[in-house]
């Protein structure tokens, strides 16, 4: 295990995925509210043989699954082939997972650069991939050099703002501080994640 940037200072392997236990390592359950009125619940989970993203809404239910390599969305028992892009749409709404596994989640870390100021230091890791089918050139991490403790990921995009998802209302559990609320800004509404359980990390 090596020290490098999670929740807390949390030691993750650098091996990635393949390194992790034959289960769901992580999994997270939230409520969403959005800044249009929108509700609805979130269930996410990662692990060694991929990772899914359930949204639940008073009238449907989205399903998307990857295993790293496709994407599907699972409907009424049937699961659909979606296209490639989409593994990156998924690994984008596991805020937990692109902090703990940043690296595996974004093909490498292409640098890291300063983001802050002498008062307020701030560490920004830049991945490797993007998504040209959903205009973003690389998704980033910023956190805080002298904790580890991340402040935000952002998904910078050709010609607008980055979206940017901050991190909030921070726990300490088993020790370990946990951010339980996440406010993810697109530029056009606000999505503001307020964690039940977050378990695996």
């Amino acid at each position: 295990m090596s020290a490098s940037i999670a929740l807390g200072g949390c030691a993750v392997s650098d091996k990635g995925i393949a390194a992790l236990p034959d289960r769901p390592v992580l999994l997270t359950i939230a409520d969403v509210t959005v800044s249009d009125g929108t509700q609805y619940s979130v269930t996410t989970g990662y692990g060694p043989h991929g990772a899914f993203y359930k949204a639940e809404y008073p009238d449907r239910i989205v399903h998307y699954s990857t295993d790293g390599e496709a994407a599907y969305s699972l409907e009424g028992g049937e699961r659909t082939e979606l296209p490639e892009s989409y593994v990156f749409h998924i690994e984008s709404q596991l805020f937990h997972a692109q902090v703990s596994e940043f690296a595996e989640l974004n093909e490498g870390v292409s640098m890291i650069r300063s983001c802050g100021t002498e008062d307020e230091p701030c560490r920004e890791k830049i991945g490797k991939e993007g998504s040209r089918f959903f205009g973003v050139h690389y998704r980033a991490l910023q956190a805080d050099p002298r904790t580890g403790i991340p402040f935000a990921i952002l998904a910078y995009r050709k010609g607008q703002s980055p979206v940017v998802a901050r991190f909030s209302d921070w726990r300490t559990v088993d020790g370990m501080p946990l951010a339980y609320r996440v406010v993810v800004e697109d530029g056009m509404r606000t999505f503001d994640y307020r964690y039940r359980s977050i378990e695996g990390l």
